[in-house]
């Protein structure tokens, strides 16, 4: 018999072998994870139902992490921020372990970007709050003098007005719902949103609640104010507008030059990354670059 066709046979049966072995195995191996699968399917499916939809009109503490994950519009899978800071420390020490200080600089620069984005899309949705707060006040007023009760009137606002205007009054018409007293609700979205334009809302429907009379002229005139104020708001942005840019342009030279030098030249950046007084002075210069950009941001801030 030909070698050449011996050989071809034999690979033709080490092939059907090598498959079928890997289909077995694969088989085994689907066995034996598919459960551990279905129980953290399952697992997540409960937490996604108990996470509380933001914001909360329970008495739980808000914490800053919480609310920035709030604004942002991130899904609280747990009650606690603990359970984000944990894992991602975890991981940072187990970079520094395995894989040395490029590592750890690099979880560090990941969560930097991931909490500047988490920022800058809370901020975003902060502003069409405020921009769309008082249009959905003025169509509460409306329901309120067609005859709708309190509780209506918030549910079919909620229902007609965008994000994030929608999951605020969904959360007041979900207190009331739950028989939640007014007062516990709104004081516990004023915590979890903290603004001001919120907290004269919330304040005044409190004082109406324990004085008593007309609520329509009530909520007219916080609404008007919260358009003036926005108004006034977006005037002093267009005016410290060449600021904010300067700032960012001043913050984000540093990072931009870094990041040609480590693709043109990556030599120049060795001593940051080899000795440990490279190192110090690397760290140093990052937080001092994050604390000259959060102080231009608060000068520039426009406050009404």
């Amino acid at each position: 018999m030909d070698p050449l066709l011996v050989i071809f046979l034999l690979s033709l049966f080490a092939g059907y072998i090598a498959v079928y072995c890997l289909q077995v195995f694969s088989d085994w191996l689907h066995q034996q994870i598919s459960p551990h699968l279905m129980q953290g399917r399952k697992y997540y499916s409960q937490m996604k139902e108990s996470a509380e939809p933001w914001p909360r009109i329970s008495s739980i503490k808000a914490h800053p992490i919480d609310r920035m994950l709030g604004w942002a519009g991130v899904r609280r899978l747990f009650l606690e921020p603990v359970w984000i800071i944990l894992p991602y420390a975890g991981l940072l020490f187990a970079a520094g372990l395995l894989g040395g200080f490029d590592w750890v600089l690099l979880f560090v620069l990941l969560g930097l970007m991931a909490i500047i984005y988490l920022l800058f899309r809370g901020k975003q949705r902060q502003r069409s709050f405020l921009a769309g707060l008082p249009y959905a006040l003025d169509s509460l007023n409306q329901s309120l003098k067609a005859g709708y009760s309190l509780q209506q009137a918030f549910q079919f606002v909620a229902r007609e007005t965008p994000s994030p205007v929608r999951e605020v009054l969904s959360a007041v018409d979900r207190g009331l719902g739950y028989k939640v007293p007014l007062r516990e609700c709104l004081e516990a979205i004023e915590d979890d949103l903290a603004t001001p334009e919120w907290n004269s809302f919330a304040e005044a429907l409190i004082l109406q609640e324990k004085t008593g009379g007309n609520m329509i002229p009530i909520i007219a005139s916080v609404s008007q104010t919260m358009r003036e104020n926005f108004v006034i708001e977006q005037e002093m942005r267009t005016a410290t507008a060449s600021g904010r840019m300067s700032g960012m342009v001043l913050a984000g030279i540093v990072p931009l030059a870094l990041l040609a030098f480590w693709f043109l030249n990556p030599s120049y950046l060795r001593i940051f990354m080899l000795t440990t007084v490279g190192r110090v002075l690397f760290m140093l210069a990052i937080a001092l670059e994050i604390i000259g950009f959060l102080l231009i941001r608060k000068i520039t801030q426009t406050q009404v």
